[in-house]
């Protein structure tokens, strides 16, 4: 599951499909019933939701739900990979890499994006399609429907070909970095200990 991106606006459907796939349990009766006890007994309806749900609230889950479900479903929304919305731009458009959004270009076609009544994440993501190069290209995106903007969004990123998945983000790859460092350090250290304690002991018997 640690490659899985999951978003915290995610809807709670999208979580339950993954968990349902994993345990090779992909029956709409199951699913139903899996949905109606996060959302009617928890009112859960984002992922977002789910990863604030402390242990009591999965405790009211055990009737209603499956052990096995419960598992998978704890250990997808603990890690899953959650990025913001600028990140997965990052992701979209820039390798996954640090993208300079404090540039004095982005923040000026941004601030007439703003100016003209759009919203700073549209905006942002406007820009980003257009790789920034002009605030009308940026309009002509905009003025697109929902679907035209999905599929040209879709189409211009593929076609760019700087796009990686969610879990190739710079963040994610250096948290694993951290993560592993530091098991390997409790790997290497314990020896030591162990050689510490043999030592003294055989001290002692001296």
């Amino acid at each position: 599951f640690s490659q899985v991106a999951l978003p915290q606006p995610t809807p709670i459907e999208k979580a339950i499909d993954i968990v349902l796939e994993a345990r090779n349990r992909q029956s709409e009766a199951t699913r139903q019933q899996l949905l109606d006890q996060l959302k009617n007994v928890l009112n859960i309806q984002t992922v977002g939701d789910l990863r604030d749900a402390d242990d009591t609230a999965w405790h009211q889950l055990r009737d209603g739900m499956p052990l096995m479900a419960r598992l998978y479903l704890k250990h997808l929304v603990k890690q899953s990979v959650d990025l913001n919305f600028m990140q997965e731009l990052e992701c979209d458009f820039n390798m996954g890499q640090p993208y300079d959004w404090s540039s004095p270009k982005l923040d000026s076609n941004l601030m007439q994006l703003v100016g003209m009544g759009f919203t700073r994440k549209k905006a942002l993501e406007a820009l980003m399609f257009v790789d920034n190069q002009s605030v009308e290209l940026a309009c002509n995106y905009l003025f697109l429907s929902e679907e035209d903007q999905r599929t040209q969004y879709d189409k211009v990123k593929h076609k760019r070909a700087r796009f990686v998945p969610h879990h190739q983000h710079h963040s994610i790859i250096q948290r694993r970095r951290e993560m592993y460092d530091t098991m390997l350090s409790r790997q290497t250290s314990q020896p030591l200990k162990t050689t510490t304690i043999f030592t003294k002991s055989s001290k002692s018997s001296n």
